[in-house]
């Protein structure tokens, strides 16, 4: 059906207005369950309408606590408010007992613990009847516990609607499930709509209203909507999801039903895309708020429903190319990502990195806890958790050191992308979700962010720095070839804070250096990722927590005197290996001078003369056989390189602290 736009001239107008003035009832249906510390304003704020001829019809839902008093206060001082009890039977059944009761020729459903314009009635009424429309959407803000509001623009969908006043399913029908959001206090409806298509709420504990609102929006002669902010729609997340935790899948019984009628109506075909597109991101939003128990029991009745229909279209008929990545990584039980937790004796801490990864937003992720032979309590801590988490698997292996532990992860994950948390440092909780949809949506080989370093006081609170990978600011937010922009090799030198394409690093065989009881062994890591890679992706955004008052991280480690030299000896055969290599010798030598100097300072003072003389003669070799390549240093790191090869005592005395 086609809805040509309106084009009234303005007596017209005007008449329609005058037409609506206190004219036409209007039904406003509150089901209420305990709802006693927002019901006055709710109430409140429908008794203040400017449009005086309404009926509120209350519905109480067999509230347990105030309630009940309140909607009787106002039925006894406003002939207008009607209160109707019942047993508790939800929502949906709540609303559908309303509708019985009502009398208007408009309908409006709001929920007992918003807050309405006092213009809302006479606002929507008027569009509904200046414009013919069957249903009116107006806009709307969140409020929150503390008061404050939020900006809501995603409830009326700009981008898709048609350029026209009024409008039906056919203006929009690849958009029909995302215009608007399938909810009812939004939306002013005519009551021969809802008779026409006898329309009911389903009586479920939670998507109660999604058949009901969408079905309306879809068999709506006419809709249009109205710019104006008119509910405060309020958010009371610890309500929902104790609602949802109960029963986690009426969304999916909510579903079902609307794709029976749009089949039995025949209007599936119509709708075929926006249904299935709006059913991954539905599923997936379920499955993002709800707890890690609960996923399975979602999981399990998804695959018995035609929602699994979903995984039958290819990837390109979707909206979201990671949405449907993540839905189907989930069901098929292939993670997005694997993290991989190396571990050596840090019980003190492993408790707390375990947690930052179970309670990450993304929950499609493995976790391969990499005991390498601890002498503490980490393999029990390891194992605890392995049985509150189906997601986590734990390698307990005799100590190899770091380079060794990391690649029998390697070789054992499973994920389309691999993490790396260090198990004394942890991670915010959207780090994985935020970095996967970036590389899924860039198709990258690497992503990486700014991260933190921070130290715990003795108050429990800690000291954070902030460290930019790019300093410069010119790389961050887009797709880079560190190849072919060797300024990135500037960046800090870390494997942990971002995430690795799987199948990148098996057709490059990038693995770690195994040395025994080496450290630093992620810097060869490092290079390896960044000199075959073609789509990297930097993230000014700090994710990742390093713990930096470990006293047994090796970087404290001061026996540990030449771990640097054996690593940048496998990075040299590495770059040698091959031709193509050749151009990276600049960034090698450059990160090779940086971490000789650190380490230098890091190592025990009785070995540092010895130290110092294994580097010089490192350094002049390079230098007399021309393979000293210093064109990415800077003036001062020249002086400094200067002042190493040819002034010892005078570089001692400016660097041995």
């Amino acid at each position: 059906m086609y809805v040509p736009r309106y084009s009234a001239d303005e007596e017209e107008v005007e008449n329609k207005i005058k037409d609506c003035t206190q004219k036409d009832l209007i039904s406003v249906i509150i089901p209420v369950y305990n709802c006693e510390d927002y019901l006055d304003a709710c109430l409140s704020s429908i008794a203040k309408q400017t449009y005086k001829n309404f009926e509120a019809i209350c519905v109480n839902d067999g509230s347990t606590d105030q309630s009940e008093k309140i909607l009787k206060k106002y039925e006894r001082k406003d002939k207008r408010f009607k209160v109707i009890n019942q047993k508790n039977r939800g929502a949906g059944a709540a609303r559908n007992k309303g509708f019985e009761y009502s009398s208007g020729k408009y309908l409006l459903f709001l929920d007992s613990d918003d807050i309405f314009d006092c213009d809302m009635l006479r606002k929507m009424l008027q569009k509904a009847k200046v414009t013919n429309s069957e249903i009116v959407v107006c806009r709307s803000q969140r409020i929150h516990e503390d008061d404050t509001l939020e900006e809501v623009p995603w409830t009326i969908r700009e981008n898709y609607l048609p350029e026209k006043d009024i409008f039906t399913i056919y203006d929009f029908n690849s958009y029909a499930f995302q215009m608007f959001v399938g909810w009812a206090w939004d939306k002013l409806i005519n009551r021969n709509l809802v008779i026409r298509e006898k329309l009911r709420f389903q009586e479920l504990r939670s998507t109660n209203d999604a058949f009901f609102t969408f079905i309306a929006l879809i068999k709506a002669k006419s809709i249009s909507i109205l710019n104006d902010k008119l509910v405060q729609h309020r958010v009371r997340e610890n309500s929902l999801s104790v609602t949802r935790e109960k029963d986690p899948t009426c969304f999916i019984t909510a579903i079902e039903q609307i794709r029976a009628y749009l089949v039995k109506t025949n209007l599936f075909d119509l709708v075929e895309q926006s249904f299935f597109n709006w059913c991954l991101s539905f599923s997936l939003w379920h499955l993002y708020t709800i707890s890690n128990a609960k996923r399975e029991d979602i999981k399990n009745k998804i695959l018995k429903t035609s929602i699994k229909k979903v995984l039958d279209k290819d990837p390109s008929y979707y909206y979201s190319k990671c949405e449907i990545k993540i839905f189907s990584h989930f069901l098929l039980e292939k993670p997005c990502v694997s993290i991989l937790v190396p571990n050596y004796n840090n019980e003190k801490y492993l408790r707390e990195c375990i947690e930052s990864i179970i309670n990450q937003s993304l929950f499609s992720i493995e976790i391969i806890l990499l005991n390498d032979g601890s002498t503490d309590s980490s393999i029990k801590i390891m194992n605890e958790y392995k049985k509150r988490d189906k997601r986590i698997r734990v390698v307990d292996k005799e100590n190899t050191g770091y380079g060794n532990t990391m690649n029998v992860g390697l070789q054992l994950a499973r994920g389309e992308y691999i993490g790396i948390v260090e198990s004394d440092d942890f991670v915010s909780k959207d780090m994985y979700d935020y970095l996967y949809r970036i590389a899924v949506n860039n198709d990258c080989e690497i992503v990486k962010a700014d991260f933190y370093r921070f130290k715990e006081n003795e108050d429990g609170l800690y000291d954070l720095e902030y460290n930019q990978l790019d300093k410069s600011d010119t790389y961050y937010s887009k797709v880079i070839n560190p190849s072919e922009n060797l300024e990135t090799f500037k960046f800090i030198m870390n494997t942990w804070s971002g995430i690795y394409k799987s199948s990148y690093l098996k057709s490059y065989n990038i693995l770690h250096n195994e040395t025994p009881g080496a450290s630093f062994q992620d810097n060869g890591f490092f290079f390896q990722t960044f000199i075959n890679c073609e789509r990297a992706y930097f993230v000014k955004r700090p994710f990742y927590m390093n713990r930096r008052d470990n006293e047994n991280s090796s970087v404290y480690d001061q026996s540990k005197v030449y771990a640097f030299n054996t690593e940048y000896e496998f990075i040299e055969k590495i770059l040698q290996s091959d031709t193509k290599y050749s151009k990276f010798f600049g960034a090698f030598w450059l990160k090779k001078f940086h971490n000789y100097v650190f380490n230098y300072q890091r190592i025990a003072r009785e070995f540092r003369a010895e130290f110092l003389d294994r580097i010089r003669e490192e350094f002049e070799i390079a230098r007399n056989n021309q393979t000293l390549d210093t064109s990415m240093f800077s003036y001062e790191e020249m002086r400094t390189l200067i002042l190493l090869m040819d002034n010892k005592e005078k570089f001692v005395q400016k660097y041995d602290k």
